[in-house]
Order: structure tokens, then sequence, then C-alpha cells
């Protein structure tokens, strides 16, 4: 497994052109001439090819975790020779250059290390969860860790309030640090996505509304169904295959994201 580094070219970048014209003011560089043009190439392409470089060196660590944890030997041959990790691979480092998001980053590289024949998932299935990692965001993830009906995640971390409530009761406010108005959109949508693919089910459909506590607004009767529906999403089995697939933590040492 230790020659799997060899595969990573060092990252020396260049002078950081960036920099040099970082503390100059917008209105001092000729943003027409061709100082500017050649600082931003020089810059971005700079940047690319040290998000690059970071990917490829979580690719190999993740191939390395999965190796340890199923006891095999992976050598490079194996994974040069892996059409399939291979085709995953240049999909996801042009992703991952994409995303600003570094734990997203983390998660395509660990994508990339379950697609080979040294996978212990299938191919069919590989390939299904992968389009996932591209599409999902950090509250998607997350929320897969949340609804997990295996692990109190309030409880575990310290929050207090009704699971089950479409209010400012709900522990969300406190564990996004935003009110529900704003918690609410994003986590439903959410929870629609992750329920069309099968890593969440809603739970007690015929269940009644869960009336707002005492002092919240009124809510229409109609949105309070649809709101009480929502709050009942739990995690599939498939869900948790999921999570093993991009190598997430256990589900109590999950962090919430940091911005919805």
């Amino acid at each position: 497994m230790s020659d799997l580094g060899s595969l990573i070219p060092p990252h020396e970048p260049a002078e950081d052109a960036l920099a040099t014209i970082g503390g100059m003011a917008l209105d001092a560089i000729p943003i027409l001439g061709p100082l500017a043009g050649r600082a931003l190439d020089h810059a971005l392409a700079s940047r690319a090819a040290q998000l690059r470089h970071e990917f490829d060196v979580a690719v190999v660590a993740k191939l390395k975790t999965l190796a340890d944890a199923h006891n095999t030997e992976l050598t490079v041959a194996d994974i040069v020779n892996s059409d399939d990790f291979l085709a995953a691979f240049i999909r996801a480092r042009r992703i991952a250059t994409e995303t600003a998001s570094e734990t997203k980053r983390e998660r395509l590289a660990a994508a990339v290390a379950n697609d080979g024949h040294w996978s212990p998932f299938a191919r069919s299935e590989a390939q299904r969860f992968n389009r996932l990692v591209e599409a999902f965001d950090d509250l998607h993830v997350w929320l897969l860790h949340y609804l997990d009906q295996s692990v109190d995640w309030p409880r575990v971390r310290g929050f207090e309030g009704n699971r089950w409530a479409p209010s400012e009761n709900n522990p969300l406010s406190s564990i996004l640090g935003v009110p529900f108005a704003t918690w609410w959109k994003p986590y439903a949508q959410s929870v629609a996505d992750l329920q069309r693919d099968g890593l969440v089910e809603i739970l007690d459909f015929s269940a009644p509304p869960i009336e707002p506590p005492a002092g919240f607004p009124p809510i229409p009767q109609a949105q309070l169904r649809d709101n009480t529906r929502e709050m009942r999403a739990r995690t599939t089995q498939r869900g948790r295959e999921f999570l093993a697939f991009i190598m997430e933590p256990a589900s109590s040492e999950a962090d919430p994201p940091h911005e919805l």
C-alpha cells in the first residue's frame, strides 16, 4: 500500500501571482491589460493544481483505510489497471476542484476508493452511490446521521426539544443556529431528495399533525400536515449503506453543516 503514494507527484506551486497583486487596490490593476489576466490565470491554475493534489492524497488515504478495514492488499497495478476506478477518479477529481466544500471533497475521495474490484460494494451500487455523492451537499449527508433512529443525535450532543415538532421547539433550531423559518425549506427539500433515492422513509403517514407550541404563529393545516410528515423522516438501511460507502464517521460524531 505504501507504493500508492508514488502515484502522486509533489505539489510545488510557483510564486503565487494572485498574492503579488493581492495588496493592490482594484482600480490600480489594469483589468483589461496583460498583468491582471496573467495573474488571475496563474492564480486559478495554481489553486486548481493544489486542489487536485490534495484530492489525490485524500484518495490514496481512503484506499489505505479501505484496504486496512477489509484486510486487503492493494498494489499500484491494481489501481492503474482498474478502468472503473480510473473513470470514477477522473470524473470525481474534476468535481472536487469545482466544489467549495472540503467535506464534499472527502466524500468524493471515499467514493472513488470504493469504485474498484476491491470494494465491498457491487459495481452497480457503487455507480448509483457515486451519482448521489455528486448531487448531495453537506446537509443531505448530515441528515442521514441525524435521522438515524439508532442514534439519538440531539441527546448525545446535548440538545433538547421535540424532534417531531415542525416549529421552534425542534432541536434543529439550536443545532443549526437559525430559526425554524430559515432551516425548514432546506430541511424539507433535503428530506425529499433523500426519500426519492431511498435513503430515508417517512413514518406514520396517518398520524395527526403535531400542533406548534403555545405562542408560535398559527400554521395553515395543509402546511402543518406536510411539515409534520417531513419531520417523521427516518434513515433506511440503504441510507446507512451510503454512509458506509463514503466512509462517514459514527453518526454521533458527525457535525452539522456550518451553513445551509
